[in-house]
């Protein structure tokens, strides 16, 4: 590639042959990479290219703009490098990233507001080989994982919308308050709830409107006004009156000649193939403005760490009493007494029992309650081996209806690999579905839903890195003896801390009492006992150095390093940077003293 007068990399592509102009189309015009490297300088060109050629099997991905000035990936661009784990480099910008994969795509994908471009044929990258350090050094086949990303980014098919139908006339308050009494409140928040406020403010857009939505669902006051105002900011929401009667009609409701018209008319003409009306927008655009008016606070149901809409994963090892811990936040939510040093939000707490059966879990359940003195009202339940599938349709659906019913703020679920059989963790078509689903379920009934997982053999969370970036908490949980140390890697909401507890059993009773955070004796996999060995040995050293070895892959190596890294074992030493090899040191003593 050649630069411009203004010493700007351009990247127009040259023939590495005659010095002329290249053609990602016609293959006379390119080059072997030793051809490239020779004209480089030879031409003293600035740079090489790549070429994706038809059947060549490999997609380039383009990551713009994605590199902050610390050094730092930004997402989505973080999430897509970390599920693709192929060969990864920056770009000559030293602000984009490049990625290769084996794999096909169904054609190119451009998203220019998310700085995302896909290619399989008849594009250029430029090449630096400036690799970004954890990434393999080799070409990996993703093909599964390319078409997650694909299919998760590109543009979506929309039918057109069907004219909605029309009156001169519009019904008085009195008339929607009669047919709101027939819809019920806890109803799907897209389909039900936002529906109504739409559909609401399109005959009473002011105060009216507003208080007769927040009488007939008064748990959602302070949000009615807000979506009222971003309705005002778009030229029309989609929604007519006309579904307010229709659903008020799916419940009961009996319409006068007046409104019949209308519900026809939106049955007839703008049902889908399963009967709901298609008066819906597809979106709902968010506009800046709101951004800069009152929000409501964050409604936590635990302080700081669990909130109202919320997945959060909590990872410990077996035997790290995770499930008790959980089960003392369950009883202490349902008392609305605080948790360790956290205040809870008195609320129902459904868990979903996978793991230790109807047997365990009324004995623990049991010390949990005798040691917090609750009564039989205390408004806990739970589910046991039901065999729950969480990437079924039915049960998800079943699962939603549950805690609605049962109006539960606080879904624990134990654990995530018994309720999705079948399924593979480490992969991103698996388990991207199954915390997409979960986060719908938790923002419809306005939950704090807990998944309880299970570490890898190299102490960090098992599975994919899908999920890291799917929760908006991920909370390690380590142990030893009796006493628990709590690590969040991971929140949305505020500063990742650590804090602790002891777990007390005494009499049939179990408590759990806050603690100051302490080092513990770790129990180090022998991929992370080689780590550290070898730095013991030698000092700080490079990735591949520490690689070095027949004992275990350069993916389980780096792996080690990572999870090492996580919990303040190993340490880079270098000065970082983006697209700068990482050299890493220790940061513990008594290495020897391993195992």
């Amino acid at each position: 590639m050649r630069a411009n007068g203004e010493k700007k990399i351009d990247k127009v592509p040259v023939d590495p042959l005659t010095g002329g102009a290249a053609s990602t189309t016609n293959l006379a015009t390119l080059g072997t990479y030793n051809d490239a490297k020779q004209a480089e300088k030879r031409l003293e060109l600035d740079g090489i290219g790549f070429v994706l050629v038809d059947g060549g099997g490999i997609v380039g991905i383009d990551l713009d703009d994605c590199i902050g000035a610390d050094g730092t990936i930004r997402e989505p661009a973080n999430e897509i490098i970390w599920t693709l784990d192929s060969y990864t480099e920056l770009s000559p910008s030293g602000k984009g990233v490049h990625v290769f994969a084996l794999g096909e795509i169904p054609q190119a994908l451009k998203k220019d507001v998310l700085g995302i471009e896909m290619y399989q044929v008849g594009r250029y990258f430029t090449f630096t080989g400036q690799r970004i350090d954890g990434t393999p050094n080799t070409i990996e086949r993703r093909e599964n994982e390319l078409l997650k990303i694909y299919q998760q980014y590109v543009n979506g098919t929309q039918p057109a919308m069907l004219p909605l139908p029309s009156t001169d006339d519009k019904p008085t308050l009195d008339e929607l308050r009669e047919a709101l009494r027939h819809i019920p409140v806890q109803t799907d928040y897209e389909d039900g709830w936002l529906r109504v406020l739409m559909a609401v403010h399109s005959v009473f857009p002011d105060e009216r409107g507003v208080q007769l939505i927040e009488q007939w669902s008064p748990g959602y006051s302070g949000e009615v006004a807000v979506k009222f105002a971003s309705f005002e900011r778009t030229q029309s929401n989609g929604v007519s009156i006309g579904s307010l009667f229709w659903l008020a009609q799916q419940n009961g409701y009996n319409s006068n000649d007046r409104w019949q018209a209308m519900i026809d008319s939106i049955k007839n003409k703008d049902a889908t193939d399963d009967g709901v009306p298609a008066d819906k927008p597809r979106f709902t655009p968010i506009w800046a403005r709101e951004a800069l008016e009152p929000l409501p606070p964050i409604d936590w149901i635990v302080d700081r760490l669990f909130s109202a809409g919320s997945v959060s994963l909590v990872v410990g090892r077996g035997g790290s009493k995770k499930t008790y811990s959980l089960l003392y936040l369950a009883v202490c939510t349902a008392l609305g007494v605080p948790w360790l040093d956290f205040d809870t939000k008195r609320s129902t707490v459904l868990i979903v029992d996978e793991e230790s059966g109807r047997r365990r879990m009324l004995h623990r359940l049991a010390e949990v309650m005798r040691s917090l003195d609750a009564d039989s009202d205390t408004p806990v339940s739970f589910i046991s081996l039901e065999q729950v599938n969480l990437r079924n349709i039915d049960d998800l659906n079943a699962l939603q209806a549950l805690i609605l019913e049962h109006e539960a703020r606080l879904v624990i679920i134990d654990a995530l690999a018994d309720t999705m059989p079948g399924g593979d963790e480490n992969a991103v078509r698996d388990v991207q579905p199954v915390f997409m689903a979960l986060r719908a379920i938790a923002e419809n009934a306005k939950a704090a839903i807990i998944i309880i997982h299970h570490l890898n053999k190299a102490g960090g969370y098992r599975g994919s890195s899908a999920m890291q970036g799917a929760v908006d908490l991920l909370l390690m949980v380590e142990s030893s003896d009796n006493h628990i140390n709590f690590v969040i890697e991971k929140s949305r909401d505020v500063e990742p801390f650590t804090f602790a507890a002891t777990a007390r059993f005494d009499d049939g009773r179990f408590a759990l009492l806050p603690a100051e955070p302490k080092n513990m004796k770790r129990h180090y996999p022998g991929s992370q006992v080689h780590v550290l060995r070898y730095l013991a040995q030698n000092g700080d050293a490079l990735l591949s150095e520490i690689g070095a070895t027949d004992l275990f892959t350069p993916s389980t190596i780096r792996s080690a390093v990572r999870a090492l890294v996580r919990d303040g074992s190993v340490c880079r030493v270098d000065e970082g940077g983006a697209g700068k090899t990482a050299t890493y040191g220790l940061t513990v003593e008594n290495v020897d003293l391993l195992s």
